[in-house]
């Protein structure tokens, strides 16, 4: 068994989150990669591609009589992927920041938009990560004299009881597919 780092990013994807309906596996992956329901981000500018996870809020609760602690509520921390794209088109562009969108017009939509995508992100060392349901937090941020569209996909549990809130497969199990 080998270990993994999980450098970087090589190439990130993303589709409708009713294309996982079952739990992930590296065949399912690979068939999915393959079809033509997931869009590539082309662009991810310069040292903004991460995956961070929150630390747990743990509330411990004492025992007045002897002040130890005797019970903990834990409630997990917020598991993120972060980027910023640096050039995109403006149907990317609806379908993360929300609005309507054509190949050459963008308009915002009023009132807030609540978006869900599936993440797919492959690692430069060959890991893949999936979010099969993540809410995605899309805004225009100032990108190094240019606007990029900066990202924040907070993985959600998914609809469907089978499909896990995250996948990882090193790329031989989904090459294995093939």
């Amino acid at each position: 068994m080998g270990t993994i780092s999980a450098v970087k990013i090589q190439s990130l994807w993303y589709c409708d989150i009713a294309k996982i309906t079952a739990d992930l596996t590296g065949t399912a992956l690979y068939a999915l990669l393959k079809g033509t329901d997931v869009k590539s981000i082309t662009n991810i500018h310069q040292d903004t591609w991460k995956i961070t996870e929150a630390d747990p809020t743990v509330t411990g609760y004492k025992n007045e009589l002897t002040g130890e602690y005797y019970r903990v509520d834990k409630e997990a921390g917020d598991i993120d992927m972060e980027f910023t794209i640096g050039a995109y088109d403006y149907p990317t562009k609806a379908d993360l920041l929300g609005g309507t969108a054509t190949a050459t017009t963008w308009k915002r939509a009023t009132g807030v938009q609540i978006i869900y995508k599936a993440m797919i992100a492959l690692t430069q060392d060959g890991q893949y990560c999936v979010f099969p349901k993540a809410h995605v937090i899309g805004v225009e941020a100032d990108t190094d004299k240019a606007t990029g569209l900066s990202v924040k996909a907070v993985q959600f549990q998914p609809d469907t009881a089978d499909v896990q809130p995250e996948y990882w497969f090193d790329s031989t199990e989904v090459k294995a597919a093939a």
